[in-house]
């Protein structure tokens, strides 16, 4: 209600998605897990054998917990840090960050591993 009285085109949502990304993707919990579930996979996520991720809806979740990273840094910073947009995605940073879910059991690698062998049995 406030915010929507200050400035009517604020989301809550799209106020919290930082966070909720980032929390979505980290939390162990099988509750969080079917959160992760439902938001990469939308209404496929009860078809295990044959679901696929939405590459909009991944880019989203990725872009959010982004977006916290950079925010977090920025406020580990001190006051008046500059909390710009993150910078363009660098395949090579992406490639060791998805190396870095594979190390540690979490519903996020269990999603990619998941995804990685649909690919490889294609």
């Amino acid at each position: 209600g406030i915010g929507l009285s200050s400035d009517p085109n604020y989301s809550i949502v799209k106020e919290t998605l930082p966070y909720i990304s980032r929390r979505i993707m980290t939390d162990p919990s099988p509750r969080t897990a079917g959160a992760l579930e439902t938001f990469v996979f939308g209404e496929s996520k009860e078809d295990r054998a044959g679901r696929v991720l939405s590459p909009k809806r991944v880019e989203t979740l990725l872009k959010g917990a982004r977006k916290y990273a950079v925010t977090t840094n920025a406020a580990i910073s001190g006051p008046g840090a500059n909390v710009a947009e993150p910078a363009p995605l660098d395949v090579a940073a992406a490639a060791d960050a998805l190396l870095d879910v594979l190390e540690t059991p979490s519903p996020l690698q269990k999603l990619v591993i998941e995804q990685l062998t649909l690919i490889v049995a294609a």
